[in-house]
């Protein structure tokens, strides 16, 4: 298991159960720039409790070297094919010992309390919970600008609430659900959406709890940003077709399509207005990337609806 650094901690520890086992679970594809933060920041965990951290990595890069030297207690599986973050996790939940899984992504960084908030909101009714999301690159207009369309609704000051989506970068599960609604498909991005349907469907609730946080190192070159776009943009529409999604009918539809980046625009800006209006000022400021980053994204669910190739 993962050592985590014990201390004293700022959340009532007397009432964590000393003997429960948390599996934390991530997902990892040639993150070397960005692994060995994620990971140290789970060793800088404040928390009574134990845990362990799972990484399945199918790089081609010198991620799992690093992970080898200096995480020799992390448990790496190693694939040899790319293998999406859906299926990457469902091998992590095979190896997992925990009854509660905490899933954060490979270029995301945990604060000293990420544990200690995911355990005391387990304590709840809510079998799935997720968190809040900050910008890990602050300095950047061009990671501001995937912020505001990629995380608007997980705010550090939006509200606790039921919500339909868990961000797969910062959610936590108790083990029954994986049993009760099955594990996350096999597709490339998307993979929170449809299994959170998936959970819905089965008569559970998301709690978002801005508490439980983790810093997102958002891209800072605009042309990966739109080239990341582009293909997710495709993939939006190629999935829309063979499956029910939330706002299928604006994806499918060619002249609907075209109004994507104006209310992806709209409604972190409403986002924002209600629950963080210090962010406004950033926002107004990577307005022109966040839309130029969009139509990107239109441009590809465009080339999708043209297209008969599948997923």
């Amino acid at each position: 298991a993962f050592s985590a650094i014990r201390g004293k901690s700022n959340i009532d520890v007397e009432r964590q159960n000393l003997r429960m086992l948390i599996s934390v679970i991530i997902a990892s594809y040639n993150s070397e720039a960005t692994i060995e933060r994620c990971i140290g920041s789970l060793g800088n965990q404040i928390t009574n409790a134990e845990f362990e951290v799972i990484v399945v990595d199918s790089s081609t890069d010198e991620t799992p070297g690093i992970i080898k030297r200096a995480f020799p207690d992390v448990t790496l599986v190693r694939l040899d094919e790319r293998t999406f973050q859906g299926p990457a996790r469902n091998i992590g939940i095979q190896r997992a010992k925990g009854d509660i899984l905490a899933f954060m992504d490979a270029d995301c960084v945990a604060p000293p309390n990420w544990l200690s908030n995911i355990i005391r909101a387990h304590e709840s009714q809510f079998h799935v919970i997720c968190g809040s999301v900050r910008n890990g690159h602050p300095e950047s207009l061009v990671s501001w600008a995937e912020f505001f369309f990629a995380a608007s609704e997980y705010l550090e000051h939006a509200p606790r609430r039921c919500v339909k989506v868990a961000p797969g970068c910062n959610m936590s599960c108790k083990r029954k659900v994986f049993e009760e609604c099955g594990f996350f498909p096999d597709t490339y991005r998307l993979e929170d959406m449809l299994f959170s349907q998936n959970v819905l469907e089965n008569g559970h609730q998301i709690l978002f709890e801005p508490s439980i946080c983790v810093y997102h190192l958002y891209r800072t070159r605009l042309k990966d940003l739109l080239s990341r776009e582009v293909l997710s943009g495709r993939i939006l529409g190629r999935t829309s077709k063979r499956q029910k999604m939330k706002g299928s009918v604006l994806y499918k539809n060619r002249l609907f399509c075209l109004a994507f980046p104006f209310i992806k625009t709209y409604l972190p800006f409403i986002r924002i207005l209600r629950w963080d209006r210090k962010l406004i000022r950033r926002f107004l400021r990577a307005l022109p990337l966040l839309f130029i980053a969009l139509s990107a994204t239109t441009f590809g669910l465009i080339t999708a609806s043209l297209s008969n190739e599948n997923l």
